[in-house]
């Protein structure tokens, strides 16, 4: 079986300065991640399901200026420069993207049927800044370049979603996307 890897921006945030690599990908094994929970006093994690995942979702269908998709998301990411926002952006579309050891030649992507929030929780929250583990499923399609069917296969990858708050929680960054092997190793 082909070894996934995550086509995922690896984006590094330090106080300050918010430089990011370009995306790469990074080879992964499935395997469960166990991160401690934390309280959720500043209610990022209320923002992160009703608006921000809905509105990442329906950016990564329609990413296009004057789009609804772009319409919707727009508001709730935080003001970033033009490469801070390049990387998010990039990283919104990696999600539900897998490359396998062949690279672009070898990609699995969701189907058209999006990807479905199956868990989230804080892991680190101050008065002005949040991060939340998502856990989420599809149904990963290998596009292949011989004659055979596309393969379509459940899936379940998990990401972290960077908050910044000034007034109200902003995306900042998407963080270690990466395979599980299914999304009830982070639950509670």
């Amino acid at each position: 079986m082909k070894k996934l890897v995550t086509a995922a921006a690896a984006l590094m945030l330090s106080s300050g300065c918010h430089s990011a690599p370009a995306p790469s990908a990074t080879p992964v094994s499935p395997a469960s991640t166990t991160i401690a929970r934390v309280q959720d006093p500043g209610h990022a994690l209320l923002r992160f399901t009703n608006d921000i995942w809905p509105a990442v979702m329906a950016y990564k269908g329609a990413p296009d200026q004057g789009s609804d998709g772009y319409r919707r998301y727009i508001p709730i990411i935080e003001q970033l420069d033009a490469t801070e926002y390049r990387n998010l952006s990039t990283a919104v579309q990696h999600l539900g993207v897998l490359q396998g050891p062949d690279g672009p030649d070898d990609e699995i992507r969701s189907d058209h049927n999006g990807l479905t929030l199956a868990n989230a929780h804080v892991t680190a929250e101050t008065s002005d800044t949040a991060a939340i583990l998502a856990c989420y499923t599809f149904v990963a399609t290998e596009l292949r370049l011989d004659d055979k069917l596309p393969t379509k296969t459940p899936a379940a990858s998990e990401a972290t979603f960077e908050l910044h708050k000034t007034r109200e929680w902003q995306l900042h960054a998407i963080t270690n996307n990466h395979v599980v092997p299914d999304c009830t190793s982070t639950e509670s």
